[in-house]
């Protein structure tokens, strides 16, 4: 899909320096994972790099099972700090059979 070109790409404006930031998942069932991303834009290219880690998740849970059939929508608090940008977000994840995994996002957007 391409952007349409008469309306502002207020995303790629946002940053013209790039985007850096680490995110910390802390899941209910003991499994976590971190995340660090790096977006910069290469002419009108938006590229984005991601280094993600996961530890703990239990061998016989939804992660490790490929059971989770995706995120509740949800918003983040987002709070100025030392110079960045904090934010935290308790999300859902879904899972089959109705079940819901509860998910920890503790975010720094420098």
């Amino acid at each position: 899909i391409k952007y349409p070109a008469d309306i502002p790409d207020y995303f790629k404006k946002a940053f013209p320096e790039g985007l850096t930031y680490d995110r910390k998942l802390t899941f209910e069932d003991g499994g976590c994972a971190t995340a660090t991303v790096e977006m910069s834009l290469r002419g009108n290219t938006l590229v984005h790099k991601t280094n993600f880690h996961g530890a703990n998740f239990p061998i016989d849970g939804p992660v490790m099972q490929n059971r989770t059939l995706g995120w509740e929508p949800t918003s983040e608090k987002m709070t100025p700090c030392d110079g960045i940008i904090k934010g935290d977000t308790v999300m859902y994840l879904l899972v089959e059979r109705g079940k819901m995994l509860k998910c920890r996002y503790e975010n720094n957007y420098r």
